[in-house]
């Protein structure tokens, strides 16, 4: 049977001797990340973080509609201060999905990877994306991240069955069933990877040139991959990293090209 989040189990998981975030569960929202945006807006000081069981306008980068059942996944949005220095911050989206692919694998997801710009895969399945709004006049940025975390005991409505029908998508219980692992309570992860994106942020401001090594480890292998591009136009090409500034370093017929907005898929075959 799918739980509630519980605040008390979330909050034992969080480093005691850091800066703590105020939790907040909500029961439903449109989406976690305009909460918080409002919470801002409002008046109220940051770092926060609010999980949503459900939203009703859950959102994925470049406007796409995120799916958000309730009881069964983790809806989180951290709102911080941006307190690391320019040249890093497009370093952010990337830093936070390779928070969750780590927290994953640490679960027993150990075919978790980190996908250019905001994914984390399992077999070229989606489990997890991360969506970064800043609000400059305020100086602080929301980290959302929604996580497929038990979607098989979900009585889901025929609009949500075609839905997920039309995405491949893995979440973290059929994965753990599938490597032999014991399933991990869902506030306990919730609480866990809050704390490792608290000390993502934390290694931003610290030790962001050790940062920037772990994110290139990623995509320094030679991927076939095929960019997407705005105009519809799709290219094939060899992944050779990423640039100091987080953009995607694609080979294309022997030249080096660089992509921030395109949209990278896997070439298969």
């Amino acid at each position: 049977m799918l739980q509630p989040l519980q605040i008390e189990t979330i909050i034992a998981q969080l480093d005691s001797t850091g800066e703590q975030p105020e939790v907040t569960v909500l029961q439903q929202t449109d989406s976690s990340n305009d909460w918080c945006m409002q919470q801002l807006k409002s008046g109220r000081r940051a770092p926060f973080v609010c999980f949503a069981e459900t939203q009703s306008a859950g959102k994925g980068r470049r406007g796409r509609h995120w799916s958000s059942p309730k009881f069964a996944n983790i809806y989180m949005s951290l709102c911080v201060p941006v307190s690391w220095s320019a040249e890093v911050m497009p370093l952010l989206s990337l830093a936070m999905g390779d928070a969750v692919q780590s927290e994953l694998q640490q679960a027993g997801v150990s075919r978790a990877r980190l996908k250019w710009p905001n994914d984390v895969l399992v077999d070229d399945k989606k489990i997890a994306g991360v969506l970064i709004e800043a609000s400059h006049t305020l100086s602080c940025v929301i980290i959302g991240i929604g996580l497929n975390v038990d979607m098989t005991a979900l009585t889901c409505s025929n609009e949500l069955q075609d839905e997920l029908a039309s995405v491949d998508w893995t979440d973290v219980a059929t994965e753990l069933q599938s490597e032999g692992c014991a399933m991990i309570d869902r506030s306990v992860l919730a609480g866990r990877l809050l704390q490792r994106c608290m000390q993502v942020c934390a290694m931003l401001v610290d030790a962001p040139s050790q940062l920037r090594t772990r994110l290139e480890a990623h995509f320094l292998h030679s991927e076939p991959i095929t960019v997407h591009l705005d105009s519809g136009e799709r290219l094939a090409g060899l992944s050779r990293g990423i640039a100091s500034d987080g953009r995607l370093r694609v080979e294309i017929e022997g030249e080096i090209h660089l992509y921030s907005s395109a949209d990278i898929s896997l070439r298969h075959g």
